[in-house]
């Protein structure tokens, strides 16, 4: 079976569907691994094999011990950076402009409830799948969607901006440093952990860590993933430092 680009596409739609089931990725690999072999000795595409990638994906049958669990506790380790990058970037930018001011930096109710409303998203992109469903297979929807979730949240910022407490500049600003340290410790502990990948059984290397210009350019943007939040939170504190 040569690998056509229409089967290319039937691999990633069945590795994800099974990645939302919570396969993990020994297991996807094997039944990978199963389906190609067959279409190679059948001289058939993927598609003429077995038809939709979702659909087959989803008739198949996992042992227990090739389940992940899909608990709010297995994804700590995405939203914990997440979180504290999310607390530097909105904290270091006001931090700059209170300290251009010589003043506290406020925070209002409108910052309440906008980083309410946007860990209540997280939380349920973690919990639930239909979310990441969604946000997969509708991915301009998802665009839009998100677009307007986070335009309101500026608005309501903007909106509700009558003080709820203020923060000392000296505390906010280590609290920002804290935040960021934290958050580049916590990727760069998850980049070295016990990642998931799906392991081809016939070479026992990860299938879609291939060598080509595409995978080299998801492992570049993975080594940067850690100093993403750094970067914004000091263009941010420039910029607000600039124009206080």
């Amino acid at each position: 079976m040569s690998t056509t680009d229409a089967d290319k596409q039937w691999i990633d739609d069945f590795v994800t569907e099974l990645r939302l089931h919570g396969v993990n990725g020994t297991a996807i690999g094997d039944a990978l691994a199963t389906a190609t072999s067959y279409a190679t000795e059948s001289a058939e595409s993927l598609t003429d094999a077995f038809g939709d990638p979702r659909t087959y994906a989803r008739e198949l049958r996992f042992r227990p011990d090739q389940m992940d669990t899909n608990t709010l506790r297995s994804w700590m380790p995405i939203i914990a950076p997440m979180a504290c990058g999310i607390l530097a970037v909105a904290i270091g930018p006001e931090t700059a402009r209170a300290a251009k001011l010589n003043s506290d930096v406020i925070v209002t109710w409108g910052h309440l409830t906008g980083f309410s409303l946007l860990a209540l998203l997280i939380l349920a992109t973690a919990a639930l799948t239909q979310p990441l469903r969604i946000i997969i297979e509708h991915p301009i929807l998802a665009t839009l969607v998100l677009s307007g979730f986070f335009a309101g949240i500026a608005a309501l910022m903007v909106i509700l901006n009558n003080p709820a407490f203020d923060i000392p500049i000296a505390i906010a600003a280590v609290l920002t440093v804290a935040m960021l340290v934290t958050q580049i410790t916590l990727e760069l502990r998850n980049r070295t952990a016990v990642a998931d990948p799906v392991i081809n059984p016939l070479t026992n290397k990860d299938h879609f860590d291939d060598g080509t210009p595409s995978a080299r350019r998801i492992n570049h943007a993975l080594r940067l993933q850690p100093w993403i939040y750094t970067l914004a939170t000091a263009a941010l504190v420039a910029l607000n430092w600039a124009t206080a």
